[in-house]
C-alpha cells in the first residue's frame, strides 16, 4: 500500500488548506443562481479479459500471465467493492469455444454487487482456454450494460493477441459509439505487437482513452493500480483583469481523469485573507456541488461575482483559489489565480484613445448624467444653481478624473435645457452656452429623455400612500392615465405585464414624441462640439457624442417585489426604462448621419444586474425609499424627504461606478471603435441670459404672445411642498420642465420657449400631482410670433434718426429766421 500515500497526503495537504481558509462575516452581496453541467449517474467500471489460450503463458520474468491478471481483478474487486463503484467483469471466450464472445462473471453485471467473497472466489477459478473474439466480446458486453439501463462506462480491455474472430475491434468500437453509448476504453496490450497492437490502439483512440504496452505481469499489475486511482483535474476560466463594476465570470472545470468514477464532487470558492477581501467579502455559493463524474469525464460549475466596494475605479487586486473535492473514492484538486480590478486599463476603442491622450470631456443631460445622487456635490454659483446636483463622483468624473471632466448636465434637465436656460436651476446658459464659456472639451457624454416622458413622475405616483385604494373613485379617462403610470392598464387579466408593448397611453404617446425629436437633438449636440472654432482648438479632430442610456432599477426578473414597490410595478418600471432605451438607441441610429461620430453605449442599461439593484439593501447601487417592506410612503414621509427626494431611484456612487464599469465593458466591443474626421458644423440656435424679472414681464395669460428663446411664467394655483410638476408645450409636443417644488406656495414655473419652435399658436399644458395623489392640469393658449429681425431695427432706428434731425432742423430753422425779421435794417 505504500504506493497510495503520497496521494493521500497531497489529499490531506488540500484539505488542510481549505479549513485554514478565512470565513467572512460580512454582509452577503446577492447573485444570481449559478449554472453548472450537468452530472451524470454513476458510470460502470468494466474489466474485459483475455482468456484466449496463450494467457496460460509466462512473462520474460517467469510469472504466469493468468494469473497475474487475476491477482490484479481480485484487488479491484475489493477495492471498488468498498466504494461502491458499479463493476462488471466480463471474460471472453467462453471456455472452449473460439468465437464465443464470453459472459459477465456471476455478480458483477456492471452493478453493485453485493457478495464480494463469491466473485473473487470466482476470478480465482478462472481458466485460460480458446480463441481471441475481441471484437464480439466488447460488442455483446457492452450490449449487456445497455440491457442492464447502464448508459456510461469506462472499459479497461486487456488482451494478449490479435484479433481472430468476428467483426473487427475498432469497428465495433466505433459502431458502438456511433449508437450514443457513452464509453471510454483503456487498453492494456500484454506483450502484442503489430496487428494485435495496431487493433487496441484504434480502439482506445475512438472511444478516447489510451493504450498501454504491458511488458510483464509486474508491469500489468501497476497499471492496473494507476487506472483505479482516482485523479481529479481541475482548471479555471476567469479574466486576469476587468473592468471595475463589471459582471466577473469564474468557471472551474474538474475532470475525472480515472478510470472509475468519483462520487459526490465538490467545488469551494474563496479569496485569500493576504488580498483585498473587501472587493468580494462573501461568495454566493461558497460551495457547489456537481454530484458524481463519471470516468473520463468532467463537470463545471460557474460563479457570477461583483465587486462588492464601490472604489473600483483604482487599481486592484484579488487572489482566489479553488478546491475540489470528491468524498467516494476519495480526491482532491486545487487551483489559484488573482483577479485585477482597474477601470481604465481594460477600456478600448474611442474611450481609450481619449483616456490614453489625457483628454478632457464634457458632460450634458439630465440627473443621470450630473450625479444625482451620489453625493459630493459641486456647490452653485450665480450662473448654476446647487440643485443641479453636479457630483464629483458621476460616472464619467470616475472614468476619466474630475479635473479631466467638465459637467454641464443638471438634474430636471429636458432636451429643451441643452439648447437653453433652465429657469430655477440655470438661470442664464443653455449647457451648450456653458460648454462654449469653458475649456475645449475633446469628446462629450449624453443622458436626455427621462424627464422628457416623466419617468419621475412614473415612480413617484408608486410611492403614493394607499394608491389601489383609489383606484375605483377616479373617472374612465382619467383612470387610464393615472392608473398606468403604475403598470396597472399594462397589466393582463392574471397581473402580468405584456412584454411587447407598453400600453400606457400617455407613456407611449411621450415615448412616440420623443423618437421625432431626439435625432435632432443628438445632431445639434454633435455640431455644437463641432463648430469652426472648436475644430480650430482641436487641430481639426471632431470631438465625438457618446450617449448613454439608463439603467434598469429592478431586478430583470418577472413577478418580483421590491421594498415600496409591487411586483406589477416593478416590472411596468423596468418595461419603460427598456422601452426608453430603445427609443435612444434607434434615434442615435438615424442621428449617425454626415458622418457625425455618434455612439450608443448599451451596456448601461443592465449596469445594476444582478447584485446592484433596489432590491438588493445595502448593495444596491441605486438609492431607494426604505420605510419598510412593501409598504408605500405616507405623505408626510414623501414631503419630509426634501432634499434626498431628488435623489430617490437614482444611482448612488456604486451605482455610477457600475455605469462606469459598463462604459469601460462597451468601449471593448466593435462598435466602439474610433472615427476620424475633421467637418465643420454649424452651431446650433441658443437661447441664453434669462432672468426672473424678465420671465415675469411674460406671464401668461396675460400675455398670450411671444417669441422663441424667450422666457414666460405660467400662473397658477398654490401647491403643497413635494408637488410634481410637468410643463409642455405642444403642437409637435415637447417637455419644458419638470421637477418637485420644495415649499407651499403658488407654482409660478418659469420656462423657456425653445429658440427652434415653429411660429403660430401652440399650448403650453402644466400638470401638477400633489403629495396626496391629486392631480391638476391647466392649459394656456399663446401665439409664438417672429422676432423683429435686427435689420427692422437698424432701418427703424436710422429713420427715427432721420425724423429726429429734421424735426430739429425745422425748429431751429424757423427760430433763426424769426430772430433774422427782428434785426434792425443798416443805414
Amino acid at each position: 500500500m505504500a504506493n497510495w500515500w503520497p496521494r493521500l497526503g497531497a489529499l490531506l495537504v488540500i484539505l488542510a488548506a481549505a479549513c485554514l481558509l478565512p470565513v467572512s462575516s460580512a454582509a452577503q452581496t446577492p447573485t444570481t443562481p449559478p449554472t453548472r453541467a450537468v452530472s451524470a449517474a454513476p458510470s460502470a467500471l468494466l474489466m474485459v479479459m483475455d482468456l484466449s489460450g496463450s494467457m496460460n503463458d509466462s512473462d520474460a520474468n517467469g510469472k504466469n500471465k493468468l494469473t497475474g491478471a487475476k491477482q490484479s481483478l481480485s484487488r479491484i474487486v475489493g477495492d471498488t467493492a468498498s466504494s461502491g463503484t458499479p463493476l462488471g467483469l466480463w471474460t471472453y471466450p467462453t471456455a472452449g469455444s473460439n468465437c464465443d464472445p464470453g459472459s459477465f462473471l456471476a455478480g458483477a453485471d456492471g452493478g453493485v454487487r453485493k457478495d464480494t467473497d463469491t466473485l473473487m472466489a470466482q476470478v480465482s477459478g478462472l481458466k485460460a482456454d480458446g480463441g481471441t473474439p475481441t471484437g464480439p466480446a466488447l460488442r455483446a458486453s457492452v450490449d449487456s450494460l445497455k440491457a442492464n439501463g447502464i448508459t456510461s462506462a469506462t472499459v479497461v480491455l486487456i488482451s494478449d493477441g490479435e484479433s481472430n474472430c468476428g467483426q473487427a475491434p475498432c469497428d465495433t468500437a466505433k459502431q458502438i459509439v456511433a449508437e450514443g453509448f457513452d464509453v471510454t476504453v483503456e487498453a492494456l496490450g500484454f506483450q502484442l505487437s503489430g496487428q494485435g497492437r495496431t487493433e487496441l490502439e484504434c480502439i482506445a483512440s475512438t472511444t478516447g482513452g489510451r493504450y498501454s504496452d504491458i511488458a510483464d505481469v509486474d508491469e500489468m499489475q501497476q497499471r492496473l493500480k494507476e487506472l483505479m486511482i482516482p485523479e481529479l483535474a481541475l482548471t479555471i476560466s476567469a479574466p486576469d483583469t476587468v473592468a471595475g463594476g463589471a459582471d466577473i465570470t469564474l468557471t472551474a472545470n474538474v475532470t475525472n481523469s480515472s478510470a472509475r468514477a468519483v462520487n459526490d464532487v465538490r467545488l469551494s470558492l474563496s479569496f485569500r485573507a493576504d488580498t483585498d477581501q473587501a472587493l468580494f467579502p462573501v461568495v454566493i455559493p461558497p460551495v457547489a456541488r456537481l454530484g458524481n463524474i463519471p470516468a473520463g469525464h468532467n463537470a463545471n460549475f460557474e460563479w457570477k461575482l461583483r465587486p462588492a466596494d464601490s472604489n473600483v475605479t483604482q487599481d486592484r487586486t484579488a487572489n482566489y483559489r479553488v478546491i475540489a473535492t470528491a468524498a467516494r473514492p476519495a480526491a482532491a484538486a486545487m487551483a489559484e489565480g488573482t483577479i485585477k480590478i482597474d477601470l481604465r486599463s481594460v477600456a478600448g476603442g474611442v474611450v481609450k484613445a481619449l483616456l490614453d491622450n489625457g483628454s478632457t470631456v464634457a458632460i450634458f443631460g439630465d440627473s443621470y448624467a450630473a450625479g444625482e445622487g451620489a453625493g459630493r456635490y459641486l456647490p452653485g454659483n450665480s450662473r448654476v444653481d446647487e440643485w443641479c446636483h453636479r457630483s464629483q463622483s458621476t460616472h464619467v468624473a470616475q472614468l476619466f478624473g474630475i479635473e479631466h471632466t467638465k459637467n454641464y448636465a443638471c438634474s430636471g434637465a429636458v432636451q429643451t435645457n441643452l439648447f437653453g436656460p433652465q429657469p430655477n436651476r440655470v438661470t442664464y446658459d443653455s449647457q451648450v452656452a456653458q460648454m462654449d464659456d469653458g475649456p475645449t472639451v475633446d469628446a462629450a457624454f449624453l443622458s436626455i429623455g427621462g424627464n422628457d416622458i416623466g419617468f419621475g413622475d412614473i415612480v413617484t405616483r408608486c410611492l403614493y400612500p394607499n394608491y389601489d385604494a383609489r383606484l375605483d373613485t377616479l373617472d374612465g379617462v382619467h383612470l387610464e392615465e393615472t392608473i398606468s403610470t403604475c403598470g396597472y392598464a399594462d397589466a393582463n387579466a392574471q397581473g402580468l405585464v405584456d412584454n411587447d408593448t407598453v400600453r400606457q397611453r400617455t407613456v407611449r404617446q411621450k415615448l412616440d414624441d420623443l423618437s421625432t425629436q431626439l435625432a435632432g437633438t443628438y445632431r445639434k449636440v454633435y455640431d455644437a462640439l463641432n463648430t469652426k472654432a472648436e475644430l480650430d482648438q482641436r487641430d481639426g479632430n471632431e470631438a465625438p457624442l457618446l450617449v448613454l442610456g439608463y439603467p434598469l432599477p429592478f431586478p430583470d426578473t418577472a413577478s418580483v417585489a421590491c421594498g415600496e414597490f409591487s411586483a406589477r410595478e416593478v416590472a411596468y418600471a423596468n418595461k419603460v426604462v427598456r422601452e426608453l432605451n430603445r427609443v435612444l438607441a434607434r434615434s442615435v441610429s438615424a442621428a449617425q448621419n454626415d458622418a457625425r461620430q455618434i455612439y450608443w453605449i448599451d451596456t448601461v442599461e443592465r449596469s445594476m444586474q444582478p447584485v446592484n439593484t433596489l432590491c438588493d439593501g445595502s448593495a444596491s447601487g441605486i438609492n431607494g425609499a426604505t420605510f419598510g417592506q412593501g409598504a408605500g410612503l405616507t405623505a408626510q414621509q414623501f414631503v419630509g424627504l426634501n432634499a434626498n427626494k431628488q435623489e430617490l431611484v437614482h444611482p448612488n456612487e456604486l451605482g455610477y461606478s457600475r455605469i462606469a464599469g459598463a462604459i469601460a465593458q462597451w468601449s471593448t466591443s466593435s462598435y466602439a471603435a474610433p472615427h476620424e474626421g475633421s467637418i465643420v458644423r454649424q452651431a446650433p440656435l441658443t437661447a441664453e441670459f434669462t432672468t426672473g424679472v424678465e420671465c415675469a414681464l411674460h406671464a401668461v395669460p396675460n400675455v398670450q404672445a411671444t417669441e422663441p428663446a424667450r422666457c414666460i411664467q405660467t400662473m397658477n394655483t398654490v401647491v403643497p411642498a413635494g408637488t410634481y410638476y410637468e410643463t409642455e408645450i405642444r403642437s409637435i409636443p415637447r417637455t419644458l420642465a419638470t421637477g418637485f417644488t420644495t415649499q407651499d406656495g403658488p407654482l409660478d414655473l418659469h420656462v423657456v420657449i425653445p429658440p427652434d419652435l415653429d411660429f403660430g399658436t401652440h399650448t403650453i399644458i402644466v400638470r401638477t400631482v400633489d403629495p396626496s395623489g391629486n392631480e391638476a392640469v391647466t392649459a394656456y393658449q399663446i401665439t409664438v410670433k417672429a422676432p423683429i429681425p435686427l435689420w427692422w431695427w437698424i432701418t427703424a432706428g436710422t429713420a427715427a434718426v432721420s425724423l429726429l434731425l429734421a424735426v430739429w432742423f425745422t425748429v431751429h430753422s424757423r427760430t433763426f429766421r424769426g430772430k433774422s425779421s427782428r434785426t434792425p435794417a443798416s443805414t
